[in-house]
């Protein structure tokens, strides 16, 4: 895990933050608890409880900071680290949830997947019968194959 890799705005200045107060009393209680105020249950018959170590320490804290951490540790995406003993890679990963992430550009990832769909009807057309492999299924991982190549060659991999 290289640290120099871009996760959004903050993720050094996050970094550098979580080396000072790992032990915070909030930090501690979202990244231990905060998995049971996500919202899982699309339907909403099951409401999420936070747990009383994430209320009582809430009553002490920055709201922006409470709602910082919700935002990390109480969402719909997980990531178990706390069984880590490296600490160092532990607050990597702690960085990585708790800093803003990168702004996506959905005009341009709409267009990609288009790209491949037009590209793939085209070929289905085309070559009716001829033995080829399809992309069905796969359409979106073709922005992200674009941002592998765009970050390959930036690094002049």
């Amino acid at each position: 895990m290289s640290p120099d890799l871009h996760f959004g705005s903050g993720f050094q200045e996050r970094r550098s933050e979580l080396r000072r107060n790992w032990l915070d009393p909030l930090a501690v209680a979202f990244r231990r608890f905060g998995y049971l105020g996500a919202t899982l249950d699309p339907l909403g018959r099951l409401r999420p409880e936070l747990h009383p170590d994430i209320v009582e320490a809430s009553k002490q804290a920055d709201p922006r900071r409470v709602a910082e951490l919700r935002r990390a540790y109480c969402g719909s995406l997980g990531v178990e680290f706390g069984h880590l003993r490296d600490r160092e890679r532990a607050m990597w990963l702690a960085a990585a949830l708790e800093c803003e992430g990168p702004t996506v550009d959905l005009e341009r990832f709409y267009r990609q997947v288009l790209e491949t769909e037009v590209l793939e009807a085209f070929l289905h057309r085309r070559y009716v019968g001829t033995k080829r492999y399809s992309i069905d299924g796969g359409a979106g991982l073709m922005p992200l194959l674009h941002e592998i190549l765009a970050a390959g060659l930036s690094e002049e991999v």
